[in-house]
């Protein structure tokens, strides 16, 4: 089991950058960044994983997200001032996956997407962009 907390605070000077890799089961990530560019890349494969990402103000932010599993529950919030993206690929075999994509404000925004779903009830994906 991995339980993971990320809090990436920083000044102008500073993009952020958070690639994760994890195989396993049983997994909680939580991470939090704040000002900069931002990015973040995960790449999940296995069962019964949290993942909170949260990347907040002032543009440019990212996020790709690849998760391979079952009983999965991911929600990503990039927040304000524009520029945003994400790059999503969602797969089960049979177990629930939960997913959130919340971008927000000022405009900019972009989405791209794959969801494999086995189970006609296994999956709940949202999307939503704001503005």
């Amino acid at each position: 089991m991995l339980r993971l907390i990320l809090f990436s605070l920083s000044s102008i000077a500073f993009a952020q950058e958070i690639n994760l890799d994890i195989t396993g089961d049983s997994n909680d990530v939580y991470i939090h960044q704040i000002n900069s560019n931002k990015t973040i890349t995960v790449d999940v494969d296995g069962n019964n994983t949290i993942l909170n990402l949260e990347q907040k103000d002032s543009g440019m932010h990212s996020i790709t997200l690849d998760v391979i599993g079952d009983d999965v529950d991911a929600s990503v919030l990039q927040q304000g001032s524009g520029n945003h993206t994400a790059t999503i690929g969602l797969e089960n075999a049979g177990g629930a996956i939960d997913f959130e994509l919340n971008q927000s404000g000022t405009t900019d925004k972009s989405h791209t997407s794959s969801t494999i779903c086995y189970v006609t009830a296994g999956c709940s994906v949202s999307y939503t962009q704001n503005d």
